[in-house]
């Protein structure tokens, strides 16, 4: 089983932007309050004329422009690059101060705008982010796109912008938030209405924000003077604020236990662990008024006290707030998020540079399981239940807006309404909004203890599938192109599943706060999706901590490791971890894939950091870490002040060390239950949101002598086990098939409590040629003997097995080597005239325009030590598809900034071309890619660079067969049938 604990992240991958330096000029000249004095003038004078229906319009796609209609019926041209103006000011306005005008996402007939436009300086697209609405993951889909579209994003959480920072922060109080924020085409945040006002403040106020390359002012300033002039002939311009802007809502009663949940039970003391359904009508009062008093009113009418400074701030009534709300979302598109997947194509329709980014978000709006977990409306008492509503009744109207808008605007685009659900969903049922069945939480804890259930499952014979890739960058291949062929010989061979691995650093790439990948999940979707089609059932392991997307963060499997492993979960890690598994969970449950998804499951090498701990720390650090971890309290709550005394001896009672990694430690052997019990409980906390999880138990014994648990107790699903030729092998002697039969036949029965404990063999690993590991595999001219000779003992002790390597690969680290990212993870350097892009089937082209043309596109990766590669050889390879237009296209593959080799020889089919390349300093960065120069048209896909290339002799890396292995492997699922 190939280890890769000392995966590090790499440096110099990528275009980094450089930090630009600002210059701010700070001219104050009109307070923001006459901006929304004439805003809500206007919109008070022409509301009498608003027609509440939606207009049919054209196809999003098919307009390039947009022309929205004032009061006086003059149109205005809106190109994505240019502000137009009235020639005449509107009638309805006086102009004797200043005139402003906010054209947001709909026009005077409230219909939405759409284009093809980017947002802008001048026009940005705005997220108004209630809390516990879905925002956090729609900021981060807002994140990907405007960066996939080189727009500039504000967003709190991102891009260094603190987490906390609201509208508040964005005058005055930093210079850096100050820039960013008036420089942004795109802001996603916690941010009120009352952002309007900062905005339209920052360019009342001239706070110009100016680079080397830009000029960052917001252009709402028209040239345009009014009809009457003051004798000072000084009149103010005509003011235009333009946006666009996303809001979602939800049904108020969730949203409150959401609230409650998240922000009070976790973070208040006097709330700690206290349910909600129990508690008395007068503490739930308490802690509305305190905290949760109508959230989505206030963000939606947080302008009203700049309309009004001559009222006091707390004097506006409820309905005057419902009624500001209620403008404000008709400027908006609508998000309603109990019809999560119709709201998406609503969002993707209207909004279409969010198309493809937000396609997969229904499986992220369903990973709170505190919501499913907790109560709904039902739980309460009717008399609770009506107080509630009562105390909430300004956002029970303002949800209720909010769903007449969007239904509105659905009819718009032609797409069909759901029954909007107003009470929260409870655990487990049908989600009647998105069309999508999921099997309840309950129902998946029932189903591995019905017998029934667990006896229709056929002996598990499975691969661990990479397709033509590795487990670090297996979801980024273009396996659409031979999946049909793989899956269907994988059949014919007799095998009936495959086992997953689902990178957690690829799929969740920051946990705290949680965003996601939405590439990989779609990915993930595709495969499984594909294994229905097959009738192969699917295993994932869901905690492989390795990956290599530069936006990872925390970066290193190890570092995850230790953080979720911290006793103080104050990191947020845990949090994550648990969002991350309810992700998942959203995906793997649907209803059609309830024939393919068996379960999940961890394992102790994903979370090595326990071992490595105690074998690697510092004399010095061992106490602080014990900690840390909660080792000290582990052990003054298992072990008696004698024996504590005995293990550590010379120790200040409390003080306990991390003990050295020997038989010889006293404290060694409460270590490892320590560990055990960590991993353990890992599981245990994943299942409170992904009930069909499990654990690849570790079962060595230390030193030949200290077993862990093997968890017999447990009724949840099969755990994973592993086998690897070294157990049990006695060092210089030749490793033959009836002694390795001997030494599986003892391991099985260890790891399955001499069949008690139902088990999968999920690596199987009878060969394994991992190069710093010294591992004793069976002689290869005996491999198909023992595969026939293992039947009888998997047969005995097991549930079913996996192999790891069914296919040979090649352990790559370089990222997004097929391009299926775009270039994403590369870093491009162009001169002359040309192109470097995807072709029409998403394969990179570079294709030369000029003489003088010459492109490098290269990333960062690790030179290996002699350790890590075959044959101690770190001369490292470099293998890649290509193919050329014409016979003078000149090709280079460039490391380390320089040319490495002859022009690469004409092809003009696809062709797989592998290289050396020289030694440099071990476990340094730096670049390889490829040098394309002049009229040269070249495509390129596959890229992969290695030292190592992991083999089990079954498959070539090009899954030619291996009779080595392939044929006892064919014997053995005939063997088990």
């Amino acid at each position: 089983m190939p280890a890769y604990h000392n995966i590090s992240r790499r440096r110099g991958r990528g275009n980094v932007k450089q930090p630009q330096s600002f210059k701010t000029a700070r001219n104050l000249i009109f307070p923001a309050v006459l901006f929304l004095q004439c805003w809500w003038l206007w919109r008070t004078l022409s509301s009498s004329n608003d027609n509440q229906s939606f207009p049919a319009a054209a196809p999003p796609l098919e307009m390039t422009t947009e022309l929205a209609f004032v009061d006086d019926g003059i149109p205005v041209n809106n190109e994505m690059n240019d502000m137009s103006h009235h020639d005449t000011p509107p009638k309805t306005l006086a102009s004797s101060s200043p005139l402003l005008l906010l054209e947001g996402q709909l026009s005077k007939n409230h219909e939405i705008r759409t284009t093809t436009s980017h947002p802008t300086v001048n026009r940005p697209f705005i997220f108004f982010h209630v809390p516990k609405c879905g925002g956090s993951t729609l900021r981060k889909v807002f994140n990907d796109a405007a960066k996939a579209i080189g727009k500039r994003m504000f967003a709190p959480c991102y891009d260094s912008v603190p987490c906390p920072i609201t509208e508040n922060d964005l005058i005055g109080k930093s210079v850096e938030i100050e820039e960013k924020s008036a420089c942004a085409e795109v802001l996603a945040g916690h941010f009120t209405t009352k952002l309007v006002t900062v905005m339209a403040n920052q360019t009342l106020n001239h706070r110009a924000v100016v680079s080397s390359s830009n000029q960052c002012t917001r252009n709402w300033t028209s040239t345009t003077t009014t009809t009457t002039t003051t004798a000072m002939n000084d009149s103010p311009p005509l003011l235009r604020p333009t946006f666009d802007c996303l809001v979602a809502v939800r049904e108020p009663i969730s949203r409150f236990v959401s609230h409650y949940y998240h922000f009070i039970e976790k973070d208040n003391p006097l709330y700690s662990g206290r349910i909600l359904k129990d508690m008395s009508l007068e503490d739930l009062t308490t802690i509305i008024h305190n905290s949760a008093n109508n959230t989505m009113l206030d963000y939606f009418s947080s302008h009203l006290p700049g309309l009004h400074p001559e009222r006091q701030e707390n004097s506006f009534t409820l309905q005057e707030k419902i009624e500001a709300a209620g403008d404000f979302l008709k400027q908006c598109v609508v998000l309603v998020m109990e019809d999560w997947q119709t709201s998406t194509r609503l969002v993707e329709s209207a909004v279409p540079w969010l198309r493809g980014h937000l396609s997969h978000a229904t499986a992220l709006n369903k990973r709170s399981s505190r919501v499913k977990n907790h109560e709904s409306i039902e739980d309460f008492t009717p008399g609770v239940a009506t107080a509630l509503r009562e105390m909430l009744k300004g956002d029970d109207a303002v949800y209720n807006i909010a769903v007449n808008v969007y239904r509105q605007q659905l009819k718009l685009f032609g797409i069909e309404a759901s029954t909007t659900r107003k009470e929260s969903k409870t655990e487990d049922t049908k989600d009647e909004s998105a069309g999508i069945v999921m099997e309840s939480q309950q129902q998946q804890r029932q189903r591995w203890s019905d017998s029934n259930f667990y006896n229709k499952i056929p002996f598990i014979k499975a691969v661990t599938y990479f397709g033509r890739g590795n487990p670090l960058n297996f979801w980024y291949e273009r396996f659409e192109d031979y999946i049909d062929a793989d899956f269907s010989r994988l059949r014919e061979e007799g095998f009936n599943s495959l086992i997953l691995v689902v990178p957690w650093a690829d799929v969740q790439l920051t946990v705290h706060p949680p965003t996601y990948k939405l590439f990989v999940l779609s990915r993930i979707e595709y495969m499984m999706q594909k294994a229905v089609e097959y009738n192969l059932f699917t295993i994932f392991r869901v905690s492989y901590p390795h990956g290599f997307d530069p936006m990872n963060e925390p970066a290193s499997g190890h570092e995850r490791c230790r953080l979720i492993m911290d006793i103080d979960t104050s990191n947020g890690i845990q949090d994550g971890w648990l969002d991350y598994m309810s992700v998942l969970n959203g995906i793997f449950t649907k209803e059609q894939y309830k024939t393919s998804y068996l379960y999940s499951f961890t394992s102790w090498e994903d979370f090595f950091c326990l071992i490595a701990i105690g074998k690697d720390t510092p004399d010095d650090q061992r106490i602080l870490l014990s900690k840390q971890l909660g080792f000290d309290k582990f052990l003054m709550d298992n072990y008696k002040p004698q024996e504590l005394e005995k293990m550590f001896k010379g120790f200040t009672p409390g003080e306990y060390p991390i003990p050295k990694w020997s038989l010889r430690d006293e404290g060694f052997p409460a270590y490892i239950k320590f560990i055990d019990m960590k991993w353990w409980k890992l599981v245990m906390l994943g299942r409170s949101v992904h009930p069909n999880l499990t654990m690849e138990l570790r079962i060595d014994k230390e030193g030949g002598k200290i077993a862990y648990d093997m968890h017999l107790e447990d009724k949840g699903p099969p755990k994973q086990a592993y086998w690897g030729g070294y157990m049990g092998s006695r060092p210089g002697i030749p490793l033959v098939s009836d002694v390795a039969v001997s030494n599986l036949e003892r391991a099985m029965k260890h790891a399955s409590v001499d069949a008690q404990s139902p088990i999968i063999l999920g690596q199987f690993n009878f060969q394994d040629n991992t190069p710093y590991m010294v591992m004793r595999n069976i002689i290869l001219e005996e491999c198909n003997t023992f595969l026939e000779k293992s039947a009888a003992v998997l047969k005995k002790y097991t549930k079913g097995y996996g192999l790891w390597v069914y296919r040979n690969y090649r352990q790559s680290e370089i990222f997004n080597g097929s391009f299926l990212l775009g270039l994403e993870g590369w870093n491009v350097q162009k001169v002359g005239n040309g192109l470097v892009e995807l072709d029409s089937d998403r394969i990179l082209l570079i294709a030369g325009q000029s003489e003088d043309f010459l492109v490098k596109i290269v990333q960062g990766a690790k030179q290996q030590s002699e350790l890590s590669c075959d044959d101690h050889n770190k001369n490292m390879e470099l293998c890649f598809r290509y193919r050329m237009k014409n016979r003078w296209d000149r090709l280079h593959v460039i490391w380390d900034g320089k040319k490495i080799g002859e022009r690469i020889e004409f092809s003009s089919d696809w062709k797989e071309k592998c290289m050396r390349v020289p030694s440099l300093e071990t476990n340094q960065f730096y670049t390889i890619g490829f040098q394309v120069e002049g009229l040269s048209s070249v495509n390129i896909e596959n890229v992969e660079f290695f030292c190592h290339t992991h083999m089990m002799y079954m498959n070539d890396v090009h899954n030619n067969p291996n009779s080595t292995c392939g044929k006892g492997i064919k014997s053995l699922n005939q063997l088990l049938d």
